[in-house]
């Protein structure tokens, strides 16, 4: 588990600063089954931001559900499998005034091989 509380304040102005993350808290877990597979999942949930910097909009928080595993299935290679955003949750890919939505959920297969 992880909790971000960050504030910044410019001194001469007492304004909020540019690039500082809204609170945040994740959880995190992973569970293998054997030597060669495994689970993960990752909840992260994030506040609305609303001490956005002097070229910064304000943003509403969100909350992200991903999912994964992986199979070893020889020494050298293994398949991994990854949904990120399961909730489909929309949230803003950036604070900048031109904002634009952060991608919706999506899935990767991989094929890790080791030489």
């Amino acid at each position: 588990m992880t909790a971000n509380i960050v504030r910044g304040t410019a001194l001469d102005e007492d304004a909020d600063l540019d690039d500082i993350a809204p609170d945040t808290v994740s959880v995190s877990g992973r569970r293998a089954f054997g030597a060669g597979v495994y689970v993960q999942t990752r909840l992260a949930v994030s506040a609305d931001d609303n001490r956005p910097g002097p070229s910064e909009v304000a943003s509403p928080g969100a909350m992200l559900l991903d999912i994964g595993g992986g199979w070893r299935v020889m020494p050298q290679l293994e398949i991994r499998a990854m949904v990120r955003n399961l909730l489909n949750d929309e949230y803003y890919a950036s604070p900048d005034p031109r904002w634009v939505w952060a991608p919706g959920r999506s899935a990767s297969l991989t094929a890790a091989v080791e030489f």
